[in-house]
């Protein structure tokens, strides 16, 4: 079994056939009602636990399940917060991660354009690209949501919002740049 911590809030378990063995469970048997699969889920996040350190005690959990070739499973545990979690805890900055995908990267450019014309406050964006397709992630406050939210929606296509998507994207992705990705692609010419 591999346990890789990818965010703050996220983990990447690789099961192999014979971990799966082990829990006498096969991917075809994983239900999210199956009282085998909530035993093997608990014992799998007793053991994350003792390798990263991740609060798994909250109720909203999401957990993203793949099949592989050897009869093993990939899968992605997420920690949701409830939103009234998010907003109580004055340690944190209340940021929002934006994920936005582009296939034409003229309109990618359009887009940071009209976001530093605007005004938008942005804390981070980073620009990540894999066959043909350029991913945009904007980290923002939660104020600023909704303004950058409209101005995604006119020009590419949102992949999500959070740690989830953002986490996928760093995984499988390549980072073009780290940050000041907006600022840096609204300067470039338009083909």
């Amino acid at each position: 079994m591999i346990i890789e911590r990818i965010s703050k809030s996220t983990v990447k378990v690789i099961l192999s056939f014979n971990d799966m063995c082990d829990y006498q469970m096969d991917f075809s048997r994983l239900e999210s009602n199956s009282l085998e699969t909530k035993n093997m889920i608990i014992s799998l996040l007793k053991k994350i636990q003792q390798k990263v350190d991740i609060d798994f005690s909250s109720d909203n959990l999401f957990i993203e399940a793949f099949s592989s070739n050897d009869g093993g499973c990939l899968m992605y545990i997420s920690v949701i917060e409830d939103s009234d979690n998010v907003h109580e805890k004055a340690n944190k900055p209340n940021l929002i991660a934006l994920t936005t995908e582009f296939d034409d990267f003229n309109t990618m450019i359009i887009l940071c354009r009209q976001l530093l014309n605007n005004d938008i406050e942005i804390i981070r964006s980073q620009l990540y690209y894999k066959d043909d397709m350029f991913r945009l992630i904007i980290e923002t406050s939660f104020e600023s949501e909704k303004k950058i939210y409209n101005f995604l929606l006119e020009y590419g296509k949102i992949i999500g919002k959070g740690d989830f998507p953002y986490s996928i994207t760093k995984e499988y992705y390549q980072c073009v740049e780290n940050d000041k990705a907006i600022e840096k692609l609204a300067v470039l010419q338009t083909i």
